[in-house]
């Protein structure tokens, strides 16, 4: 990931921070809650006015690419060769004119520390999702809080996301993306943190609780082989005859529900 500032060299202002994940090939803007909408390029405006001060990665991606010289440009293998470059690279051409162009005073320069207020709203971001039944969203968030939100008033909303109501198995495929700032479908279907946090019903216990809760409700065969004093083939053996199936498998071993164990070996 890197990361760097977005700069009105005219005013001596931070305008917000670009942020660039180079395996994903995505990039997402933060704005300071500060910025006022006459010191800001245009193109945030809307995002000013809604009070929406992270920018989704296609926005983003669009404002990079205003700013670096078009994939289909004339000449383009002789403007990348003389840069360096083998192929285009909207990032590295970004960081070569220092992301500068004749729209706005605006200059983007890498930096190594982010200020105060973007650590702060670091909390707010998602650290883990888990999709379940009848399209409620278990929700971690960086700063500990828990939370289980319905989400189909949401995706009703929105027409990109209206077509998960349908496909209730790729509802489930969701993933955390931009470091925690969205939940992400695929094909451009996503939900930003901002909206998730203040959705739902917050729960009495935290991420460390439910690890917890975890660690004491699943058991994986080494756990079985000490507790009852068997060896791996007695364990497979006798979960197979009392018809207990594994939440999880996996090569190294795979988990059983502690309760259903107990009753198979405690009989």
């Amino acid at each position: 990931m890197k990361i760097c500032e977005i700069r009105d060299d005219y005013r001596r202002l931070s305008i917000g921070f670009l942020y660039y994940f180079e395996d994903a090939d995505s990039y997402l803007i933060e704005l300071p809650e500060t910025l006022k909408k006459e010191d800001a390029p245009i193109c945030f405006d809307a995002f000013l006015e809604r009070k929406t001060y992270t920018v989704g990665p296609e926005q983003s991606r669009r404002y990079v690419e205003s700013r670096v010289i078009p994939r289909d440009r004339q000449n383009i293998g002789a403007i990348l060769r003389s840069a360096g470059l083998k192929e285009y690279d909207a990032f590295r051409l970004l960081m070569l004119s220092e992301g500068k162009c004749a729209q706005d005073d605006c200059s983007i320069h890498p930096v190594n520390e982010v200020p105060e207020w973007l650590e702060r709203r670091k909390k707010h971001w998602i650290r883990d999702a888990v999709a379940l039944p009848d399209y409620q969203m278990f929700l971690t968030f960086e700063e500990g809080t828990t939370k289980v939100a319905d989400l189909r008033g949401l995706l009703e909303g929105e027409r990109t996301l209206a077509i998960l109501l349908q496909r209730e198995a790729d509802y489930r495929r969701v993933r955390v993306c931009g470091s925690g700032r969205y939940l992400d479908w695929g094909a451009g279907r996503i939900v930003m943190y901002d909206a998730l946090y203040c959705m739902g019903t917050r729960l009495g216990l935290s991420r460390e609780d439910f690890a917890r809760i975890l660690e004491e409700a699943l058991m994986d065969v080494p756990e079985i082989c000490e507790k009852y004093d068997v060896s791996r083939q007695y364990v497979h053996k006798k979960l197979q005859e009392a018809g207990v199936q594994p939440v999880k498998k996996s090569g190294t071993g795979n988990l059983y529900r502690t309760d259903e164990v107990r009753r198979s070996f405690e009989k």
